[in-house]
């Protein structure tokens, strides 16, 4: 028997290698819109008070670090972190339709307002044509 023989020898062909480009623009604008809506909110909160039931700091360092890691998962084109975003696109939907914002006062109304229509912009934007193409399978080519 000789080396070449050997069963238990690492094979020599390479594995193959993620091709990916580089995050175009339109997901980066999307992931800053995204994260957007969680400092509108944490914003809102701080309008309120310390003393408000809004402000938990635990609570909005779990959702900041939420969102950062979803962000983070959406500029590596994961497709299940797209369709948490769109899922969660239609709570900012319902809280529209039943929660009147513009009612709370200027400064409140009006944040809230802003990060409802913000994240919705998030959701839709999850359509369009470049980040579909963002979020598509990875190819996978072979090293020469």
């Amino acid at each position: 028997m000789d080396a070449d023989d050997n069963p238990y020898q690492a094979p020599i062909a390479e594995l193959p290698k993620e091709t990916r480009p580089v995050a175009p623009t339109v997901i980066k604008l999307t992931v800053g819109l995204y994260v957007a809506t969680y400092l509108l909110a944490l914003i809102s909160a701080l309008i309120q008070g310390l003393d408000a039931p809004l402000l938990s700091i635990p609570a909005w360092v779990l959702i900041g670090v939420f969102t950062a890691g979803i962000s983070l998962a959406l500029l590596r084109g994961k497709q299940w972190a797209r369709m948490w975003v769109v899922l969660l696109t239609f709570i900012p939907v319902i809280s529209l339709a039943a929660f009147t914002p513009w009612t709370a006062g200027l400064i409140d109304g009006g944040l809230a307002m802003a990060r409802i229509v913000t994240r919705i912009a998030v959701g839709c934007m999850m359509f369009l044509p470049p980040i579909r193409a963002w979020f598509a399978p990875v190819v996978w080519r072979r090293n020469p």
